[in-house]
């Protein structure tokens, strides 16, 4: 089963926002972020000269809240301006381009006019089928981006999800 597409800079937006919201390294990345944000702001309010409990709980929200206002705002606006910097063809040339994706019997074949990689299905780490892509995680950190819109209708991309699904867990199967 094959498929043509051609990939464009959002498409790779769409992943690392994928990834970022998904994969449970990136999710502690935020947890740790916010408990060590909440502990210094704990701390801060502790320091103050004044003895009253209420104040003291009374800064710390405040601050919190100030805290994490600011470093979500200063996030955000890296993060945009980083990903519209980042992903842009003249970096990506052997990506953002025409794929001709392959789902072989043994092995994931992605060709573009650059390059060809094969990767054999027990290597593949993970397939998932999200709202507007399907990604075949290559490694924990790298995907092969299938958009939907490549395929002609619905039944198509079940019907190449499924084999993919198929083809990785019965690889993944013989080799356990």
């Amino acid at each position: 089963m094959s498929i043509k597409y051609t990939l464009e800079s959002g498409d790779l937006r769409a992943l690392y926002e994928y990834s970022r919201k998904r994969l449970p390294h990136l999710r502690r990345i935020r947890y740790v972020a916010f408990t060590l944000c909440a502990c210094w702001c704990v701390w801060v309010a502790m320091t103050i000269d004044d003895s009253r409990l209420w104040f003291r709980a009374l800064y710390f929200c405040i601050m919190f809240g100030i805290v994490l206002a600011a470093i979500w705002t200063i996030a955000f606006i890296l993060k945009h301006i980083l990903l519209w910097r980042f992903f842009t063809p003249d970096k990506y040339k052997s990506v953002l381009c025409e794929h001709t994706l392959t789902l072989a019997d043994d092995a994931l074949i992605n060709v573009t006019p650059l390059k060809e990689d094969r990767n054999r299905w027990e290597g593949i780490y993970q397939v998932v089928d999200a709202s507007k892509y399907i990604y075949i995680f290559t490694t924990i950190h790298s995907a092969v981006i299938i958009p939907k819109r490549a395929f002609s209708d619905a039944g198509s991309i079940a019907q190449f999800y499924e084999r993919a699904t198929k083809l990785h867990t019965d690889a993944t199967k013989e080799t356990a």
